[in-house]
């Protein structure tokens, strides 16, 4: 399950769970997670309806003595609490009744000496569970922890992979217009051309488009995609294209107030600041 789910951990969870309640002949198999600040129930099985409800309740909740599993993370042990019932510190006795538990072991998950979760069974006896039982789950316990840091470790390895691509994608465009450059001294177009190729490829933008400032006005200097493209045929050419440095076009209001703008919806945009139809 582990190999077959490097990204996803509930699997993992509920199989743990599900095989330390069935190996150890408990009612229930739990497994919680620990952020630091609460404990959260991540993995139940074998719970009736009304019990689950019960024992969801329960979290998120901070570590400390009133229940089984917080014990075990405020003190990085084994608890074992054979009878709830007449534990005095066990402060969720009530809950236990309606699930239909008499005894509890947490067995805390360990990652660099810091617990990050536990791993519970729930026995409908007093007593119920022996050494061998509570190895067995520390096993368990040891193989969540496992499936923890792979998830951990591959979502690691996806950004870092992330970003390489990312970088070399940067690289790979900056060489293409330093290319341009050294190509064309004189002729400034096949630079700028390949300027908004290296932008849509790089931002998958289907439409990219500079725009350069020339006697107070916004004219066309190069464009690619069907907008670009479609203005372009209209104006009679892309150096055709003029756009008023005013704030009623997003580059207009670049230009007045010198700095990059980034209008996430067109639409929303106030139509007397921004009318739809201006969205050079």
């Amino acid at each position: 399950m582990i190999s077959n789910s490097p990204t996803d951990l509930q699997p993992v969870f509920d199989t743990i769970a599900e095989h330390a309640r069935r190996l150890c002949h408990a009612l229930h198999g739990v497994v919680l997670r620990f952020d630091g600040e609460l404990i959260h129930l991540v993995a139940l099985a074998n719970a009736s309806p009304e019990g689950g409800d019960a024992l969801r309740r329960l979290f998120p909740t901070p570590p400390g003595r009133h229940t089984a599993a917080s014990r075990a993370i405020l003190t990085g042990a084994i608890i074992d609490i054979p009878d709830v019932q007449n534990d005095p510190d066990y402060a969720v006795a009530g809950t236990a009744r309606t699930a239909g538990y008499r005894s509890i072991v947490a067995v805390p998950m360990l990652r660099d000496g810091q617990v990050i979760g536990t791993l519970n069974v729930h026995g409908a006896r007093v007593g119920q569970f022996t050494e061998h039982q509570v190895r067995l789950l520390q096993t368990f316990a040891d193989q969540a922890v496992i499936a923890i840091e792979n998830v951990r470790l591959f979502k690691e390895l996806e950004t870092r992979n992330r970003e390489l691509t990312e970088s070399l994608e940067q690289q790979t465009a900056t060489a293409e217009i330093l290319r341009a450059i050294s190509s064309s001294p004189t002729d400034i177009r096949p630079v700028l051309e390949t300027v908004v190729r290296a932008a849509a490829r790089f931002c998958a933008a289907p439409d990219v488009a500079i725009l350069r400032l020339d006697q107070g006005v916004l004219r066309g200097a190069a464009a690619v995609g069907p907008f670009g493209t479609e203005m372009a045929r209209r104006a009679g050419g892309i150096e055709a294209i003029e756009v008023p440095v005013t704030k009623g076009s997003v580059s207009g209001r670049a230009v007045l107030e010198c700095r990059s703008v980034h209008v996430h919806d067109l639409t929303a945009e106030p139509e007397d600041e921004l009318p739809v139809g201006r969205e050079l």
